[in-house]
């Protein structure tokens, strides 16, 4: 009995402590610290067998404990977690788009978590944080050169809310798009005898707009994928759909731009596609996806790139991949605010407010105080210090696409980066005689030895041929390795570095490994030791 009446009152003992924050200070201080010492550590965490699943499986799941455990034991816990996590922040991980490193920006997201803000109502739950957002928002919009409201009296002026993630804010494009294509749609459904059509450019457009219009009652049937070259729209073939739609009675009630496609990170000619759908379709809604294109908004050098996306009706913005802030922090922005208006709804026990930004945001309950962390870093770097972190990151994947461009052992996929990705493939010295299917093979054999050895990180995946580098065939796939990082950590030696790696272990798998690839991996490691 002794020992059982012990464990009760440790329990009961746990419980208090751990809602003690004076308590439990140690352990906060000591967890930031170890969420520090993670980022900076020099391993990708990303060593892996085939396996690694079934192990993390037997690792974490199973009962829930019954009795609560000790602060010690909570560190260790973890510090397990953060052992078998990927970090992005490691300058040998050069296949995830941004570390969310800025020093600010996670200020903002601690005082999130602390301040416990529910943006939904700004009467009794959000007062500061609601016009955190409001700021942003309108920074966000001057940006994007939409017009400036004459006053704002309410978030129905305002024109855009933070969202949950680019998904969220392509779904609210083609609500967008479905709202104008029938206003009577919210009290009435969806009337079935209209053939309302998404236009799309085929086989780069976000996994999330086709689903948006699965989930918003148009049908995944509606969407369109209009054939591509170069990863953009081909104009020849955009002109042909929309007359298409024209004499079949059809209607494109949303055509999707891509500023920045989830895989090459190209950027449309906006002006142009937005020309071709004012011609044919006049009242389409036009959705610009610039999740990753939209850090290009604060860039000088770069900010023409975008030409033609302050015509867009609505725009979706994912500043946690772009601009060094921790995740979530995302943005839905439209030219023309009156577009809320019977949006969603009101609720006369939270939302019956005119600040409540809860007003903006289908599917989002409780809405969380995410803008801080873009505030923050946007008050501490400046619109100029915001342009620098762009722009260096744009330059280090033009330097590397040049590295990889002069290096016969590999072969490009693109005619120039927009961004901050390049996407390329190991050659070998075979070159131009090997086939499409051959490519694919050999570099993904070399994704899987470099995913087992955990030195360096770039992301793999299957492209489409849009270039025509390795086939005529306008449906040609080819698996690919992709260079795509916004870590400021990164370094010219490094890039190098990384690239003599995956020439190693692609010499290994095409069967010519040799000393002197080696020798100069060796080399280069020293030569950034150095540095």
């Amino acid at each position: 009995m002794d020992g059982i009446e012990r464990g009760r009152k440790r329990s009961v003992r746990s419980v208090g402590e751990n809602y003690d924050l004076i308590a439990g200070a140690d352990l906060l201080h000591r967890t930031l610290d170890r969420c520090i010492a993670f980022k900076k550590r020099p391993e990708p965490g990303y060593s892996h067998g085939p396996d690694e699943n079934a192990r993390l499986k037997r690792m974490y799941v199973g009962q829930a404990p019954v009795r609560g455990c000790s602060f010690e034991e909570l560190e260790d816990e973890i510090e397990r977690v953060l052992e078998n996590s990927f970090n992005f922040s490691s300058p040998n991980f050069m296949g995830f788009p941004d570390a969310g490193n800025g020093v600010a920006a996670l200020s903002g997201a601690l005082v999130e978590a602390f301040a416990q803000q529910n943006l939904n109502n700004s009467t009794f739950s959000a007062r500061a944080a609601t016009f955190v957002e409001v700021a942003t928002v309108c920074w966000l919009r001057r940006l994007a050169q939409f017009p400036d409201m004459a006053e704002m009296k309410s978030v129905l002026d305002v024109g855009g809310v933070a969202v949950t993630g680019g998904t969220m804010a392509n779904l609210y494009g083609i609500l967008m798009a479905r709202k104008r294509f029938d206003p009577t749609v919210a009290n009435d459904g969806l009337r079935h005898d209209k053939k309302a059509k998404i236009l799309i450019p085929g086989g780069l457009t976000h996994y999330s707009v086709v689903g948006a219009a699965s989930v918003s009652g148009l049908g995944s049937n509606a969407v369109i994928p209009v054939p591509t070259r170069d990863f953009r729209y081909d104009l020849e073939e955009l002109d042909r759909v929309l007359r298409n739609c024209s004499a079949s009675d059809e209607y494109p009630i949303c055509v999707v731009i891509n500023a920045g496609d989830s895989r090459t990170l190209s950027v449309e000619k906006i002006d142009s596609v937005i020309d071709l759908v004012k011609e044919h379709a006049p009242d389409a809604w036009i959705h610009v996806d610039a999740c990753h294109g939209g850090q290009l908004l604060f860039s000088k050098e770069r900010r023409s790139r975008l030409q033609g996306i302050e015509r867009a009706d609505s725009i979706s913005l994912d500043p946690h991949k772009v601009l060094s802030v921790p995740y979530t922090c995302s943005y839905f922005l439209v030219r023309n605010p009156a577009e809320f208006i019977g949006f969603w709804t009101s609720s006369t026990l939270v939302m019956d407010d005119p600040w409540s930004l809860g007003q903006l945001t289908p599917g989002i309950g409780s809405k969380s105080f995410s803008s801080l962390k873009l505030y923050l870093q946007i008050k501490k770097l400046g619109l100029d210090g915001m342009a620098s972190l762009v722009d260096r990151r744009c330059a280090l994947a033009e330097q590397f696409y040049h590295q990889v461009d002069a290096d016969s052992a590999f072969e490009t996929l693109l005619c120039t980066p927009d961004i901050n990705s390049v996407p390329f493939v190991y050659v070998g010295r075979a070159g131009s005689t090997l086939s499409l299917d051959e490519v694919s093979q050999i570099n993904r054999s070399i994704y899987g030895r470099m995913s087992e050895l955990g030195k360096f990180y770039f992301h793999g995946f299957l492209l489409k041929d849009d270039s025509r580098k390795f086939s005529s065939e306008p449906q040609g796939r080819i698996f690919c390795l992709r260079y795509m990082s916004g870590n400021p950590e990164i370094t010219s030696h490094m890039l190098q570095e990384s690239l003599e790696h995956i020439k190693k272990i692609g010499r290994e798998v095409t069967g010519g490994s040799n000393r002197y690839y080696e020798e100069q991996l060796d080399n280069y490691c020293e030569v950034a030791q150095r540095s």
